[in-house]
C-alpha cells in the first residue's frame, strides 16, 4: 500500500495534504514515502498516527518534511 502511494507522489504535483492513519505502515513504507518526498514538492501536510512507524519512521519523516511541513499527526506510532 505505501510503495503504491509513494510511486504515485513521486510524479504528483498538487497534493498537498496525505492523511494514512491506521494503514498497517511499518518502517519500511516510511522509507518509501521519504524517497518520494524527495521529488514531490507540494506536501506540506502528513498524518501517520497509528501505524507501526517507531522512532526510526518518526526520524525519518522529520529529515524529509522539517523544511516545508506545516503540520504532522504522529500519534501512536509506536515510538517506545
Amino acid at each position: 500500500g505505501a510503495m503504491l502511494i509513494a510511486d504515485a507522489m513521486r510524479s504528483n504535483t498538487t497534493l498537498r495534504m496525505l492523511h494514512l492513519q491506521k494503514n498497517s505502515i511499518t518502517v519500511v513504507g516510511v522509507r518509501a514515502l521519504c524517497d518520494a518526498l524527495q521529488h514531490n514538492v507540494t506536501l506540506t501536510a502528513l498524518s501517520c498516527g497509528n501505524n507501526a512507524i517507531g522512532a526510526e519512521g518518526v526520524r525519518l519523516i522529520a529529515q524529509s518534511l522539517f523544511h516545508r511541513l506545516q503540520g504532522c499527526g504522529l500519534a501512536g506510532t509506536h515510538m517506545g
